[in-house]
């Protein structure tokens, strides 16, 4: 197999080298952009507990993080992992917003509740449990200002029904009501 020994390759008519190759094996191609790349990651992480059994959408607090894209083509990709739990029997749905604006809701069909996301238990006996919810969304913000995203919850209090987060909802103090952490990634992603 023969071997081409050069350090440069440019097009005839170009003015610089397209790619040079460095001493150590690696290259430098000078017409790609950062497409794809991480430019940089926001995590907020919730160690404390949440409950509430609000009929309306309510912000979950400490699950909000803010990111200042640094270019309007940037993608921001987020990544959620909610532990929650709720009373017996409990319906609750969850969105995820962009400052002000819902993001992936679910399409209007009559009376039904649009959600991004729901934090529905095990029937009747997920008032000592605690469940996982883990979810992305790849938003296109088209803004260089900062951004918030932020998580909110809502329940159907038909029967006082509660949701919680990183607790139980019986949240005894004994080895089978658990405890956990929840959190919210964002990505700029170079588009």
């Amino acid at each position: 197999m023969a071997t081409l020994n050069t350090t440069n390759i440019k097009h005839a008519s170009s003015s610089s080298n397209n790619i040079v190759l460095n001493s150590d094996g690696s290259t430098t191609i000078s017409n790609l952009s950062n497409r794809g790349k991480i430019l940089q990651v926001i995590q907020v992480v919730k160690t404390d507990t949440f409950s509430s059994n609000s009929d309306t959408f309510t912000d979950l607090t400490g699950l909000s993080a803010t990111i200042t894209p640094s270019a309007t083509s940037s993608k921001v990709l987020v990544q959620v992992s909610l532990v929650f739990g709720g009373s017996n029997d409990a319906y609750n749905a969850g969105q995820l917003l962009r400052d002000s604006t819902v993001l992936g809701l679910a399409p209007a069909d009559g009376n039904r509740t649009q959600s991004t996301f729901t934090l529905n238990g095990e029937g009747d006996t997920n008032a000592h449990k605690l469940q996982n919810l883990g979810f992305t969304y790849l938003d296109s913000p088209s803004t260089t200002s900062a951004t918030t995203y932020k998580l909110q919850a809502r329940t159907y209090t038909g029967d006082n029904r509660y949701f919680t987060i990183n607790r139980t909802y019986l949240d005894g103090n004994n080895g089978y009501n658990q405890r956990g952490t929840s959190r919210i990634v964002l990505m700029e992603v170079a588009a």
